[in-house]
């Protein structure tokens, strides 16, 4: 998040704010495990992120009763399989959110899926 003392407003590229998508005062933190060979890789990971906690909205939700951080957690697996010039990859996940945007809690499930072709590794 950027603050300028001449200019109030802040910096901007093209109108939006620069910065973390996650916001000012925001912190994420993310661990993964994952086993890797010549077939491509699997693993396992977990990320938590803590949203806009400096934003005026995080401020002005302080003086209601209760106060929670918009805070998500997300678990998920993901791999890739290698053959010859083609991949395939995957994801998916559960996530939970708590006090999104400081109004209630939400969950999400999600799995995206992805196919390759690199032809100039067949040669190989």
């Amino acid at each position: 998040f950027y603050t300028h003392s001449r200019i109030r407003q802040g910096h901007t590229h093209g109108g939006q704010l620069l910065g973390a998508a996650i916001g000012p005062g925001a912190d994420a933190q993310f661990v993964g495990v994952d086993l890797v060979d010549d077939w491509g890789f699997g693993g396992l990971f977990v990320e938590r992120v803590r949203r806009n906690d400096g934003s005026s909205a995080a401020i002005t939700a302080r003086y209601a009763a209760p106060y929670e951080h918009d805070t998500e957690i997300t678990f998920g697996g993901r791999g890739l399989l290698l053959h010859g010039a083609f991949s395939v990859g995957g994801q998916a996940g559960y996530s939970h959110r708590w006090d999104r945007d400081f109004l209630q809690d939400d969950h999400n499930v999600f799995v995206s899926i992805e196919a390759t072709w690199w032809p100039s590794l067949g040669d190989r």
